[in-house]
């Protein structure tokens, strides 16, 4: 099975404690969801619409509008044509029966579709045609009715070979902004990044170098603008499933950091979660550090001086200097205890001030 119709296979929606190969489940590849599509039918009626279009580096963002009123359950389906009619043939991740084909349901009188350039087949660039077939099944096995067609014109760059990795480099940017979030990264963080796309999402053997170097620096996109990628690439992906692996990648080492837990905040805007839901989302993607108090060993009532001191204390036996000769595992303990006291510290503090 391809590595992304395997990804379909899963289960859409996120639990907290999830493997990494789990946290994707289905959402990934619905936009390519089309099993029980045929091929669109030809000689059907105009329906009137209109088109939004948005590049970025990898493809083009389609937002179809149509003007009339369409029956609940519609779906548009999208493919690319030269301006003969010949429908242009496609990655195996993206094609029907070799041509290029995903399909998008119509929500609120709308149709959204992510087109990677590098998914199409063709020989040059230029202008070619998206056309968009309205198709609705009335689920009383009277089977699938085209209700009509609309089309756009479609310029299209030079043509570039497929790589799975640049087509989600959105979503491996965000990993990387959690792991570059403190500066100096935990080698547990990219080793589970790689990991979940080597193992659960069948990255190719010779695109596992682009994804490692992808890893080894902070992105220069910003959370923002990968967050909205991620959105129109991997239409079906929820919210929570994405913040649920970074919150993994947060917590590969043991405690995520503040700043880590930050930038999982302002993605978490990003992709649509209202910012008063913050603390639901932290608590639910177990990023809260429950009783920094008890952490530092202090009573809620504590002053700010007596913060710090106690900090102090518990800091100074967990110096590298002081456990640098001991077993590895003992300094990787000594490694989390010592982010978990500062986040603690940090946290009380907040509350004082």
């Amino acid at each position: 099975m391809r590595w992304l119709g395997k990804v379909i296979g899963g289960t859409v929606g996120y639990s907290v404690g999830f493997v990494p190969g789990a946290v994707i489940g289905s959402g990934l590849g619905a936009v390519v969801d089309h099993a029980l599509d045929k091929p669109p039918g030809s000689d059907l009626p105009e329906i009137e619409a209109e088109g939004q279009f948005a590049d970025d580096p990898q493809g083009r963002y389609a937002q179809i509008q149509f003007s009339e009123t369409l029956p609940g359950g519609a779906i548009a389906v999208a493919t690319i044509e030269t301006r003969r009619g010949k429908r242009l043939a496609a990655t195996p991740a993206f094609h029907k029966d070799g041509a290029f084909l995903v399909r998008r349901p119509i929500q609120r009188g709308g149709a959204r579709f992510y087109i990677p350039f590098s998914a199409l087949k063709y020989r040059r660039k230029g202008t070619y045609v998206l056309r968009v077939t309205v198709r609705f099944s009335s689920g009383d096995n009277q089977g699938v009715t085209d209700l009509g067609q609309c089309s756009f014109e479609f310029p299209m760059p030079k043509a570039r070979a497929w790589k799975q990795v640049d087509y989600l480099d959105s979503l491996v940017g965000l990993c990387a902004a959690v792991i570059h979030a403190d500066g100096v990264p935990r080698e547990s963080g990219p080793a589970l990044v790689e990991s979940f796309f080597i193992d659960t999402m069948r990255m190719p053997p010779d695109e596992v170098g682009q994804l490692h170097t992808l890893l080894q620096a902070a992105p220069e996109v910003s959370v923002e603008d990968l967050a909205k990628q991620t959105l129109r690439r991997l239409p079906e992906l929820r919210p929570m499933t994405v913040l649920g692996l970074m919150a993994e990648v947060a917590r590969s080492g043991g405690i995520a950091t503040r700043k880590a837990r930050t930038t999982i905040r302002d993605a978490s805007e990003y992709l649509g979660i209202p910012a008063h839901r913050w603390p639901e989302v932290q608590s639910k993607l177990q990023l809260v550090v429950h009783d920094p108090w008890g952490v530092l060993g202090l009573h809620s009532d504590a002053t700010t001086r007596e913060v710090k001191k106690a900090y102090r204390t518990k800091l100074k036996g967990l110096h590298p200097d002081r456990v640098a000769g001991l077993d590895t595992e003992i300094q990787d303990l000594a490694e989390t205890r010592t982010i978990e006291l500062r986040e603690a510290y940090e946290a009380c503090l907040d509350a004082l001030n």
